[in-house]
């Protein structure tokens, strides 16, 4: 990769492989439950397949600024089940509990 290219393209909806290969990203709504516990100013939240098919790969992802302090997490599994509903409520607890 250049310095021209970017690892993910937003104008093309993915980014590139190690190996070169481009990756479609697909992005998935949060539930309303789990979004409204951020604000929106300070957080960045995600739950995208990564890939297709047999080399589809789902994460999740918490990250947001409090003060001067950052945290965050992702989580990412093979396949293409992503996370469900109940996995992002559950999993967006341990990021409100790293926000405060």
């Amino acid at each position: 990769m250049n310095s021209n290219q970017s690892a993910v393209n937003a104008s093309k909806k993915g980014g590139i492989e190690t190996g070169g290969a481009f990756a479609d990203y697909i992005f998935s709504a949060l539930p309303k439950s789990v979004s409204d516990k951020f604000n929106s100013n300070e957080s960045v939240l995600v739950r995208a397949q990564i890939g297709k098919e047999t080399n589809a790969r789902q994460l999740l992802a918490f990250y947001q600024f409090n003060s001067a302090v950052f945290t965050g997490f992702y989580l990412v599994k093979t396949g293409l089940a992503g996370f469900t509903d109940a996995e992002v409520s559950k999993w967006s607890e341990v990021a409100v509990i790293l926000q405060q």
